[in-house]
């Protein structure tokens, strides 16, 4: 009876729809080389749900972009090899990604490391974190995250228009519907990080200097 009234709520089929754009999303952007749309979220008549939309999730691309990048990145005190340690996420401020970025870290592994999210509003409550999700709500206290990360071997991502100007390090955009990253390897490398050589020819990827 329990599982029953589980299928009928709406909640349910929330997280439905965000895992079938996610699971979507992967597919079509398996080295983010394929200039390819993100699909639709499946609707009503597709998952058998009380609602029905053809909107884009962008939360929930944006979560799965997240982790799909990490293993484009390399951390100096972190062998690729080496997989009992998880790899820890920060997300500093107002959740921006609802239940997305929980649900896609319990499923996904970065080349076999299990995930981690912290989530805080100040950038104390986050060290030890490798990857910093920095979002827009409320706005960011930049000269604290400069004090608190700079030069540290931490991958700081956004998705807001003066990130990089910022200091960001990698910027998640969706235009046209499609994905489109920002990434400064100069600031990436000062912090002890490395860019994997599989980036370099991706198409839409903006390289900031």
């Amino acid at each position: 009876m329990t599982f029953c009234i589980a299928l009928l709520s709406p909640r349910f089929w929330r997280q439905v729809r965000g895992i079938c754009a996610s699971i979507a999303f992967f597919l079509a952007v398996v080295c983010l080389g394929k200039d390819a749309s993100p699909p639709p979220i499946a609707s009503a008549k597709t998952v058998g749900a009380p609602l029905e939309t053809t909107e884009y999730d962008e939360p929930s691309i944006k979560a799965a972009l997240l982790i799909k990048l990490t293993p484009f990145f390399r951390w100096p005190d972190m062998e690729d090899t080496e997989t009992n340690r998880p790899m820890r996420i920060g997300v500093l401020g107002r959740n921006p990604f609802g239940d997305s970025l929980n649900d896609l870290t319990k499923a996904k592994t970065n080349s076999g490391r299990a995930f981690q999210v912290t989530y805080g509003s100040k950038p104390e409550q986050l060290k030890g974190c490798q990857v910093i999700f920095i979002a827009s709500e409320p706005p960011p206290n930049w000269a604290e995250i400069r004090r608190v990360w700079e030069a540290k071997p931490v991958l700081l991502m956004g998705d807001q228009p003066d990130f990089m100007e910022q200091g960001g390090m990698v910027n998640l955009l969706i235009r046209q519907q499609k994905p489109f990253l920002q990434i400064k390897r100069r600031t990436i490398e000062k912090a002890g990080l490395k860019v994997k050589a599989l980036l370099d020819n991706t198409k839409r990827i903006e390289w900031i200097p």
